[in-house]
C-alpha cells in the first residue's frame, strides 16, 4: 500500500486542514491566555496525530531524525519508576494509536507485508511476550516491556515497510538517522578529546543523548555498512562529488567514534559484518554458513578445557591502548566487565531452570536476579538492588525472561531476516536494491553479534534500525515481487 496517509479520501482536505489547524491554534491561545501551561500538552498531541493522519511517512522520518537527539528522562512523576526518550518515544507511541485507530475504521494495510514469512514470526514474537507478560512475577513491568515493543514494532516494522514500498523512503529514513547522529558523535569525540580520550571517560561523554556508551557504539555500528556500500557503489547511486565527499567524511566521523567508543563488543561486531560480507561475495547458502557455525561451535566443546585455560591465562584489563584493549575481550580471568557478564548469565540460567517455560516475565530480570546470584561469582561492579542494568545478552535474557519458545521465537526471527535477506541478494537483478538490502543486512547483523555481549533492543535508538532494516528487507523483496507480477500480466 503506496499511500501512507491515514486520511479517508471521501473527506474534504482542505476543510479537514483549516478546522484542525484553527482548533490547535486556538487552543493554544486560550490555554496561554489562561495560563494553563500544562495544558498545553494536548493541542500539540493533536498537531502530532493531525501531521500522521495527512502525512504519516513525513512523520516516521521525523520520528527518526529525533531519535538520536532525544534525552532520556527518567522517573517521570516522582517514584513511578516510568522514564522515556523525549521527545521521539512519546511521539512514537501517538502514531501508533493513529496506525491502530486506523487499521479499526477502515481494515486496511497491505495484506503483502502480513503474508511475508518475516512478518508471521514478528507477530508470534510479539504474542509470545504478551503471553508471558500475563503469567508475569511482575505484571506492570511486563506490560510496560510489551507496549514499548509494540509501538516501535508497529511504526518502524509495519508503517515503515509500506513507507518503503519506494526505494528512496528506505535512503531517506538511513539519512534521517545519520545526520544528526553525525553531529552527536562529532560532540562525543570533542567531548572526550578534553579528558585524553582515556578509556574510564568513554562510558559517559557521549551524553545526555546517548547515556549509555554500548547503546552509543552499536548505533554507529549499524551504519559502517551502509557508509561503504555508498562510497563503494556511488557510481550505482548516481552520487554528486560532494555527496561522495559528505560519505567519506561521515565514514571518517563514524570511524573515529566507533574506535574512541572502547566498546569491544562493537569492534568484534564489525569484524563478523566483514566476515559475513565474504561468504555473501562467494554467494555461501545461510544452510552452509550455519553449517559453520555448528561446526564451530562442536569445536568448542570438544576442546572446551584447552580453550578455558587459554582464556583464563589472559591477564590483560581494559586499556587505554587499542592493543590492550582488544586483548582483554578474551580476557575471563580479571577483566571485571568479562566476568560481570558471566555472572549476569549464570544468574538468568539459574532462573530459567526454575521457570523454563514462561520465564518470569518480559523485563523483568533486573529486578529479580539478585538472589541467584553466586557470591564467588560476583565482581566489584556486581549490585544486589536492580540498578546495575539487564542480562548483558539479548539471547540469554528473553531465555530467562519469556523461557524456552520465547528464545525460540528471537532466534527464527534471527534467521528468517538472514534467509530473506540472502534470498533478495542472491536473487535479485536490480543492482541499487541488492547494494541496499546487502547494507541492511550487513548493518542488522552487527546487532545480532553485539547482542550476544549486551542487550540494548528495548531502546529506540537501537528499535529503530532493528525493525527499520527489517521493514526496509521486506519492502524490497515485496517491491519486486510486484514489478514481476506486472510484466507477467502484461
Amino acid at each position: 500500500m503506496s499511500n501512507t496517509s491515514f486520511l479517508p479520501t471521501t473527506i474534504n482536505l482542505k476543510w479537514f486542514y483549516g478546522l484542525g489547524l484553527t482548533f490547535i491554534i486556538s487552543s493554544l491561545g486560550l490555554l496561554l491566555y489562561f495560563e494553563f501551561e500544562v495544558g498545553i500538552i494536548f493541542p500539540i498531541v493533536l498537531a502530532i496525530i493531525l501531521v500522521g493522519v495527512l502525512r504519516s511517512d513525513v512523520l516516521v522520518l521525523v520520528i527518526t531524525f529525533l531519535v538520536p537527539l532525544s534525552i532520556n528522562i527518567k522517573d517521570i512523576g516522582e517514584g513511578t519508576g516510568f522514564g522515556m526518550n523525549f521527545p521521539s518515544e512519546p511521539i512514537t507511541f501517538i502514531l501508533m494509536i493513529g496506525v491502530w485507530v486506523k487499521f479499526f475504521i477502515d481494515g486496511q494495510i497491505d495484506k503483502q507485508i502480513l503474508k511475508h514469512p518475516l512478518t508471521k514470526v514478528i507477530l508470534f514474537y510479539l504474542f509470545w511476550i504478551f503471553f508471558t507478560a500475563l503469567f508475569s512475577t511482575l505484571f506492570e513491568v511486563s506490560i510496560k516491556f510489551f507496549i514499548n515493543k509494540l509501538w516501535i514494532i508497529t511504526v518502524f516494522y509495519f508503517l515503515a515497510a509500506q513507507l518503503f514500498s519506494k526505494t528512496k523512503n528506505i535512503k531517506r529514513f538511513l539519512w534521517c538517522y545519520m545526520v544528526p547522529m553525525m553531529g552527536i558523535v562529532v560532540y562525543t569525540i570533542i567531548n572526550h578529546s578534553q579528558f585524553d580520550f582515556l578509556q574510564k571517560d568513554a562510558y559517559w561523554v557521549s551524553k545526555p543523548f546517548y547515556i549509555d556508551h554500548g547503546v552509543y557504539a552499536a548505533s554507529m555500528a549499524f551504519f559502517v555498512p551502509i557508509l561503504f556500500g555508498f562510497l563503494v557503489f556511488s557510481n550505482t547511486f548516481r552520487f554528486s562529488n560532494f555527496m561522495r565527499f559528505v560519505i567519506v567524511l561521515f565514514l571518517v566521523i563514524l570511524l573515529t567514534g566507533v574506535v574512541f567508543s572502547f566498546t569491544r563488543a562493537t569492534w568484534v561486531s564489525l569484524a563478523v559484518a566483514a566476515l559475513f560480507f565474504v561468504a555473501i561475495l562467494f554467494r555461501l547458502k545461510l544452510r552452509t554458513i550455519l553449517i559453520i557455525g555448528a561446526f564451530s561451535v562442536f569445536i568448542y566443546f570438544n576442546y572446551k578445557e584447552e580453550i578455558s585455560m587459554a582464556l583464563r591465562s589472559n591477564k590483560q584489563d581494559s586499556a587505554n591502548d587499542f592493543g590492550g584493549h582488544i586483548k582483554s575481550i578474551y580476557n575471563v580471568s580479571t577483566d571485571d566487565s568479562n566476568l560481570e557478564r558471566i555472572n549476569r548469565w549464570h544468574a538468568a540460567l539459574r532462573m530459567w531452570k526454575e521457570k523454563p517455560l514462561l520465564g518470569w516475565g518480559p523485563g523483568v530480570y533486573k529486578f529479580e536476579y539478585a538472589p541467584y546470584q553466586i557470591s564467588f561469582e560476583k565482581t566489584k561492579i556486581s549490585t544486589n538492588f536492580g540498578i546495575g542494568g539487564n542480562s548483558h545478552s539479548e539471547y540469554v535474557g528473553p531465555l530467562c525472561e519469556t523461557g524456552v519458545i520465547g528464545l525460540g521465537s528471537l532466534l527464527l526471527l534471527v534467521f528468517m531476516f538472514l534467509f530473506t535477506g540472502l534470498r533478495f541478494i542472491y536473487t535479485t537483478k536490480n543492482k541499487e536494491n541488492k547494494i541496499i538490502a546487502t547494507c541492511l543486512l550487513l548493518g542488522l547483523t552487527t546487532y545480532y553479534v553485539h547482542g550476544f555481549l549486551n542487550s540494548y533492543s528495548d531502546s529506540d535508538k537501537v528499535g529503530v534500525m532493528i525493525w527499520g532494516f527489517m521493514a526496509g528487507l521486506v519492502a524490497l523483496e515485496l517491491q519486486e515481487k510486484k514489478q514481476e507480477s506486472e510484466i507477467i500480466s502484461l
